[in-house]
Order: C-alpha cells, then sequence, then structure tokens
C-alpha cells in the first residue's frame, strides 16, 4: 500500500505513524466529550489529560515489548531497530495488559473502581484500534494469508511489511470494521447502563471473539505446537471467559 505519505530529502511521514497519531487524538476527543456526557464523576477534565497521556506511552512502550519479546530473535543483529517505531511492530495485547496494570494501580490509589474506568475506556479504545489498523493496512503490517476470495488485496509496494504480488486477506480491514462495530455497540449501550462492568465486559468478549477468528487468517503469526493457536487467540479466550464473567455477575 503506501508505507511512506510524504518524503522530502531525509524527513519521511510514515503512513502507520500517523494513523497510530491519529488513532490516539481521536480517541482523546472523544474521551473528553464523553466525561463531559457523563453521570459518572470519575476525575476532573486535567486529571483526565494527564491519565491519557499515561495511557498512551503505557501501551506504546507495552506494545512494543510484547513484539520484541516474541520476535526477539529478529533484534539480535540489528538491536537499534527495537527503536524503528514507524515501520510497524506493536502488539495490541501487550499494551492492552500493560495499561490494565497501570489503571488497576491508578483506580487502588485513587479510589476509583477499576470497573468503571474499564467501562470509561473501552468504546474509545475500540474506536482508536479500528482507526489503528488503517495504519496496519497502508504499512502492510499484520497482513493475511493467501486468499482468492472477490475482496482479497495485493501489496506491490517493495516497502510493504506484506508479502508482495500475491493476493491475501485484508486482515486489517476485518480488524479495523469489526472493532469500529464494537464501538458503536459500546457507545449505544453507554447511554442505557449504569452498571459497573458491562461496557468493559461486553468490550473484553467481543473483541476476544473477534481476534481469536481473524488469527486464523492472519499470515504472520506463528502458532503453538500441539494446540495451533497463536499466543493472541489464548490471550483471546482469557478475554472471553474474564468478559462473560463480569457480565454474568453485573446483570
Amino acid at each position: 500500500m503506501y508505507p511512506i505519505i510524504f518524503k522530502c530529502f531525509y524527513f519521511s511521514i510514515y503512513s502507520y505513524g500517523m494513523c497510530i497519531a491519529l488513532a490516539f487524538a481521536i480517541s482523546f476527543i472523544y474521551f473528553k466529550i464523553s466525561l463531559k456526557q457523563s453521570q459518572r464523576n470519575l476525575f476532573r477534565q486535567d486529571s483526565l489529560d494527564t491519565l491519557f497521556i499515561y495511557v498512551m506511552i503505557i501501551s506504546i512502550l507495552g506494545s512494543r515489548l510484547f513484539y520484541v519479546i516474541t520476535n526477539v530473535n529478529s533484534f539480535f543483529m540489528n538491536p537499534l531497530d527495537i527503536f524503528k517505531l514507524w515501520n510497524g511492530g506493536l502488539i495490541y495485547y501487550g499494551g492492552f495488559l500493560s495499561v490494565i496494570i497501570f489503571l488497576i494501580v491508578y483506580a487502588h490509589k485513587h479510589h476509583i473502581s477499576m470497573l468503571s474506568l474499564g467501562d470509561f475506556f473501552s468504546p474509545g479504545l475500540a474506536l482508536g484500534y479500528s482507526i489503528g489498523r488503517i495504519g496496519c493496512l497502508l504499512g502492510g503490517c499484520c497482513y493475511g494469508k493467501q486468499t482468492d476470495v472477490p475482496w482479497a488485496i495485493t501489496f506491490n509496494n517493495v516497502q510493504s511489511i506484506a508479502v508482495t504480488g500475491v493476493s491475501i486477506h485484508p486482515t486489517q480491514i476485518y480488524e479495523s470494521l469489526w472493532n469500529f462495530f464494537i464501538f458503536i455497540i459500546l457507545h449505544k449501550y453507554s447511554m442505557k447502563t449504569s452498571k459497573n462492568g458491562i461496557l468493559f465486559g461486553i468490550y473484553s468478549i467481543l473483541y476476544g471473539i473477534g481476534r481469536f477468528l481473524i488469527e486464523f487468517f492472519r499470515g504472520d503469526v506463528s502458532y503453538i505446537r500441539y494446540i495451533n493457536l497463536s499466543l493472541s487467540q489464548i490471550i483471546s479466550l482469557c478475554m472471553i471467559i474474564f468478559g462473560i464473567h463480569i457480565v454474568c455477575k453485573k446483570l
């Protein structure tokens, strides 16, 4: 696709980084609006600004660290490539789990319900994720397996991370559309419920189901021997079970 949007001499704007930045920006705007309209007094607007900065930094670091750990052999010869975020290489679950740990600590310190924080952030998280996956599409990461379905896509840009010259599943689009669907569901349901944990539980179930199924169409994942599932699929199953537990407990 288009890994580089703009290039002038030694300066380049990468589509992946641009979409990630756009995802954070739009999510932040959504959080600001949600806080103003919310009937829950979780925190002040200035507290949200600070919290969001922490969440943004921790999510990026956690996503990158998880990617490096799971692809450690790729960085032995070129360790400085660890810092080349513009080439892709962020694993969502690394950032998600890192932020969850941080929010647990934050909630305990400020005497806030962790489930309330999960409810607040879930819709914006799904929205931002759907935008971020467009960056994956443009950059070529998280690509799909070879296929002959009518909606298959082909990468021809040699700078793309994806395999070139063959028709593959547009898994980035699958995830983007699925997460936008999750956002719509959560946004609408957020106006109807005040029970702590319901939105977070629904998000965990829906995201887990989508990620688990879409992983089967990915062409860049490694499956664990004997069980033929990826690490992300195992985490997805845990999310689904956790989400079902929360929803059943709160209904």
